[in-house]
């Protein structure tokens, strides 16, 4: 047990490695290569709309096969390939052509890793905040090295980064579903789970905001003056705060429900957003970067929690991929789109204003979650397993 808990410390460490260290940098790489906030904006976008595609593709493939591990190497491998040529393509279309085969691929691997732990015997919430610390030293390095060397490394960590997951991917047992083939029966009860559903909406909103700050940080710190060296140690911060967080969320969980820790989350998202459209410091952003955690941490494992409850065995892995495609796919999609052409018009803190009014829309349908379904919550409050 203890080996198979290391498989996927190494797992999500590296899995999410290779995501921070191209993610927080994406639009600093775009923008050397000459490209203004629209086209940015587009780019990032486009790989959200891709990945509102690809990902459920992915999960159904998973579901109906039962070859979850070598579908996961199998796009990890691809990802290697593609991602190292990146450096190689210059123009805007070029650069679109190739980022849009990078994620029909790439997209489809952190769904694919969390639904694996999800439907372990693992303490998700232990083995998820790997994923944090892993994202958190890659922004680090990347932003080092980047500094020194040239934006054009991240997808060569990138690629590193994923070569690592592998050696951690081949002695995990993935667990076979005793529901194979009742795919396509999985995502009727999906489309019926009304609280599922609801939720999505929510999760568009404010999982598209998470998603957008993540590409727009960057852009954010160097105008309140930061370095590209200091957004690495912003990240490293952020991220790292995420840890203790996701393993405390449980405990929150079991004390106050998923519903009211997801509704707090995301309040707590709203006030971070709009304090920095008023222009803080770079120092006041650092010496306050537990907010990281407490809203981002909080959400992520929360919400893998809420579909766990809330979604039956047999349509899980779908419903793990429908959830990442509507929220970091679809609602990333949207508001990095806008938040593009706001950036050319508005300026980098008039997004961060855009992030909150939208991150202030997805908690509505979480509050109606809360009382509609009030009475199945109680029953539930308090019995939630981890």
């Amino acid at each position: 047990m203890q080996k198979t808990y290391k498989n996927y410390i190494g797992l999500f460490y590296f899995g999410f490695f290779a995501i921070g260290s191209i993610l927080p940098l994406l639009s600093q790489y775009l923008k050397s290569i000459g490209l203004d906030g629209t086209e940015i904006g587009i780019i990032v976008s486009l790989t959200s709309l891709i990945s509102i595609i690809v990902q459920p593709f992915w999960g159904i493939m998973c579901d109906k096969t039962q070859k979850t591990k070598k579908i996961l190497i199998m796009i990890i491998l691809i990802t290697i390939v593609i991602s190292s040529l990146i450096p190689l393509f210059k123009g805007y279309y070029f650069v679109i052509l190739i980022f849009a085969v990078l994620y029909l691929f790439m997209s489809g691997i952190s769904p694919i890793i969390e639904t694996i732990a999800v439907n372990s015997d693992t303490d998700y919430g232990k083995i998820r905040q790997w994923g944090a610390v892993g994202f958190a030293m890659a922004v680090l390095i990347s932003g080092i090295i980047a500094d020194r060397y040239g934006l054009k490394w991240i997808f060569i960590i990138l690629s590193i980064s994923y070569i690592m997951t592998l050696f951690f991917i081949k002695p995990i047992n993935v667990k076979s579903s005793p529901y194979v083939g009742r795919h396509i029966q999985g995502v009727g009860q999906l489309v019926k789970n009304k609280k599922y559903l609801i939720f999505l909406i929510s999760t568009f909103f404010i999982s598209g905001s998470i998603d957008g700050n993540n590409i727009f940080f960057g852009l954010l710190y160097e105008n309140l003056g930061g370095t590209i060296t200091g957004i690495g140690i912003a990240f490293l911060l952020f991220a790292g705060s995420e840890a203790p967080f996701m393993k405390w969320t449980y405990i929150g969980i079991r004390k106050w429900g998923i519903e009211n820790i997801l509704i707090f989350s995301a309040i707590i998202s709203i006030l971070r957003f709009l304090w920095y459209s008023t222009s803080p410091s770079p120092t006041l952003v650092l010496i306050f970067f537990m907010i990281q955690g407490i809203s981002f941490g909080t959400y992520i494992v929360g919400a893998a929690q809420f579909i766990k409850e809330n979604t039956k065995e047999e349509s899980r892995a779908t419903a793990m991929a429908v959830y990442t495609s509507i929220s970091m796919g679809f609602g990333g999609m949207v508001c990095k789109f806008i938040s593009g052409i706001i950036l050319d018009y508005l300026g980098i803190h008039t997004v961060y204003l855009f992030f909150a009014v939208f991150t202030f829309i997805g908690l509505i349908p979480l509050i109606i979650i809360k009382t509609s379904f009030k009475e199945k919550n109680s029953l539930r409050h308090g019995s939630t397993s981890s």
